[in-house]
C-alpha cells in the first residue's frame, strides 16, 4: 500500500492538497505537503523508523545518552545523530554516530566503547609480544654461551670437535696397575 490516505469531492485543478499518509507512514524528510493538485507527479508515502526499542535502560547498555524522542519517528532519509555517553566513543575521536531512515529500515544503535580501550589493547599486545621477543633473545644468547663454554672445556680436556665426543663417554676411567 502507498501509505496515502485517499478523500473523496471536487477539488480544482489549480487548488492545493494536502496529503495525510496512513498510520505508520509519512512523507519523505525531503517532500512536502500541500501539493498543487494538478502536478505531475505527488510525493509518496513511506513507512516510517520507531525509535521505541531504544527506552533509556537500553542506549544505558549501550553506553549511549539517552537525548532521543522515543516518541517520535524518523521519516524517509531522516537522520539522528547519536551521542555516545562521557568517557565513551564509537571509533578513534568519534562520539557521535548518525543513523538514516530508509524505508522504515533504522539500522541498530551499536554499542560505543571505552575511551581508550582501542588504545590499552595495542599497547597491552605490543608489550607481550616485546617480552617474547627479549625471552627468546635470552634463551639464544644462554644456549650460544653454554656451547662456547662446552667447546672451551672440551678443548681444554684434550677433546676437539664432535667427533671426539661422539664416540667417547666421559669420564673416561682406565685401570690402572700399581706394581706390589
Amino acid at each position: 500500500s502507498s501509505g496515502i490516505t485517499q478523500s473523496t469531492g471536487n477539488i480544482l485543478s489549480s487548488e492545493y492538497v494536502r496529503l495525510v499518509c496512513s498510520d505508520g507512514y509519512d512523507l519523505a524528510i525531503e517532500e512536502s505537503s500541500p501539493v498543487l493538485c494538478n502536478a505531475e507527479s505527488y510525493p509518496t508515502c513511506y513507512e516510517v523508523c520507531s525509535l521505541e526499542q531504544y527506552t533509556p535502560t537500553e542506549l544505558e547498555n549501550l553506553y549511549i545518552h539517552d537525548d532521543i524522542d522515543h516518541t517520535v519517528p524518523l521519516r524517509h532519509h531522516e537522520k539522528i545523530k547519536v551521542t555516545c555517553m562521557v568517557g565513551y566513543i564509537y571509533g578513534e575521536d568519534q562520539p557521535v554516530k548518525e543513523y538514516q531512515c530508509n524505508a522504515g529500515t533504522l539500522a541498530e544503535f551499536t554499542a560505543c566503547t571505552a575511551e581508550g580501550s582501542d588504545v590499552l589493547t595495542t599497547v597491552i599486545i605490543c608489550i607481550i609480544v616485546l617480552g617474547v621477543a627479549v625471552i627468546l633473545l635470552f634463551l639464544f644468547i644462554i644456549v650460544q654461551w653454554r656451547k662456547k663454554k662446552q667447546a672451551s672445556y672440551e678443548k681444554k680436556k684434550g677433546r676437539v670437535g664432535p667427533a671426539a665426543t661422539a664416540n667417547t663417554t666421559w669420564p673416561r676411567f682406565i685401570k690402572v696397575k700399581y706394581p706390589e
